[in-house]
């Protein structure tokens, strides 16, 4: 009997963990730090169910690659980590030389600080495709991308930066 109910009360404390994770979750699809153009997306992006698809709990360590300055994974990942995980912004490697890439950087940067409450514990690495590792070794949870993969393939850099996630 007293093992059942151990179990039983683990269960629950299972089951109430999810539900903080999937109100959290929840609380970041609907922030008010969204831009209307990027919720406009979230029927064909589905936010919730890749994101608990693929795993990622509040307290990960989430890099996401390039995702400049609209930053419409950035503006959901970057508050649901921000208590207990990290988000890492992945920009521009140092050797960016295409000026919209610089200003987009720059208004990554910009937007993360203009908004401290929301994005003050995120950081931001510099990322160069087959020249730069996206994070410091061993401390992601998970090295995310999205809609890069087909330009790293155009311009024969997809070796380079999948060795640089791993």
């Amino acid at each position: 009997s007293a093992l059942a109910g151990a179990a039983s009360f683990a269960a629950l404390g299972g089951a109430l963990a999810q539900q903080s994770a999937a109100d959290r979750l929840n609380a970041a699809i609907n922030g008010a730090n969204r831009s209307q153009r990027n919720r406009d997306r979230d029927r064909w992006r589905a936010p919730r169910e890749v994101i608990t698809f693929l795993g990622v709990q509040p307290n990960a360590t989430v890099v996401e690659i390039l995702p400049g300055s609209v930053g419409y994974w950035l503006e959901i990942l970057a508050p649901y980590l921000r208590d207990e995980g990290l988000y890492i912004a992945a920009g521009r490697g140092d050797d960016e030389k295409r000026p919209a890439y610089l200003a987009d950087h720059d208004k990554l940067l910009a937007r993360l600080a203009a908004d401290p409450a929301t994005y003050g514990k995120a950081q931001v690495t510099r990322f160069t495709p087959s020249r730069s590792e996206a994070a410091p070794d061993g401390v992601a949870d998970y090295v995310l991308t999205f809609r890069n993969l087909h330009n790293w393939i155009d311009r024969n850099e997809i070796e380079g930066a999948l060795a640089a996630f791993r």
